[in-house]
């Protein structure tokens, strides 16, 4: 199973996606990281980031992994090193490449092959896995996000304006939102869900209810999050199964559909009556099913 997480930065979406994996019992994907981490090697190269074949040429030569939830870049631990606000003003510059988002989207499907992961990211629902089972936007808006930013990095010992955070972020929306490869938009798939009244505790706690209903909607059955063996498919019956076996023909005798879409929209109302946070303002759902 693929959780995806994809909104703007200061949002809280790698604390939430690594929070939500551990609590899920899944793998954690920090892509952002991997932008930084080019950002960063291309910084200590002296290459320029607005050189766009110099750039794919080093992002095609390094050798980006994870580690313990730490980023390794060519066997070096960048983990720590690329969270300076110059790595972060210059990865949003390299994302714009469409030569360096090829190599990692590809990179980023690799990692997901046969694992349950929760990635989180500006295209994961919309580009890289547009598959997801579930997929989340989350959103703040800009002077909660320019706050937390602040915050973040005074816990590291660097003091930034507020001010000037807020303009560099000003400038790095407009850059992610207007870039013609892989724009930040919600896949047209998500749930879109603004954090700037909530804790991250109130985040992951909502999406950790959501992953779960969906898992019961797709199996008819509460599954613990550690046994996930229904998602390769291997002799789990879903709800679909015992649907078909119970009533595989109308009265025209026309068989009937059992969709995961058709499931999904007949038992998803029942399931989300239960939740204690439907209803709440904070939660914007733009929608669930993928066809209507």
């Amino acid at each position: 199973m693929i959780v995806t997480i994809d909104g703007p930065a200061g949002t809280g979406k790698s604390t939430v996606a690594r929070t939500l994996a551990s609590r899920l019992g899944f793998e954690f994907l920090n892509t952002g990281a991997m932008y930084r981490a080019i950002a960063y090697a291309c910084l200590q190269r002296d290459i320029e980031l607005t050189d766009a074949d110099s750039v794919a040429d080093l992002t095609r030569r390094a050798e980006i992994s994870f580690v313990n939830n730490r980023l390794i870049l060519d066997d070096l631990d960048v983990t720590e090193a690329i969270q300076g606000q110059i790595v972060t003003q210059g990865a949003s510059v390299v994302a714009a490449n469409s030569l360096v988002r090829v190599h990692l989207v590809e990179l980023q499907r690799a990692a997901a092959q046969g694992k349950n992961l929760v990635s989180e990211g500006r295209d994961q629902g919309s580009v890289v896995f547009p598959h997801a089972e579930c997929k989340f936007f989350l959103t703040a808006s800009p002077a909660e996000r320019a706050r937390r930013r602040q915050a973040e990095l005074q816990a590291k010992g660097q003091v930034v304006p507020w001010a000037d955070l807020y303009r560099d972020q000003e400038t790095r929306d407009q850059r992610d939102e207007s870039r013609t490869c892989s724009p930040l938009k919600p896949a047209l798939d998500a749930s879109i869900v603004d954090s700037t009244l909530m804790t991250v505790e109130d985040v992951v706690t909502y999406f950790q209810q959501i992953v779960l209903q969906r898992i019961k909607i797709w199996t008819g059955r509460f599954v613990c999050p550690s046994r996930m063996a229904f998602l390769s498919g291997r002799g789990m019956r879903t709800r679909a199964d015992d649907t078909n076996a119970r009533d595989s023909t109308s009265p025209t005798g026309k068989r009937k559909s059992t969709s995961p879409h058709d499931v999904q929209r007949a038992y998803l109302p029942s399931e989300l009556t239960t939740s204690p946070l439907r209803g709440d303002p904070r939660f914007h759902c733009r929608t669930w099913s993928t066809r209507e």
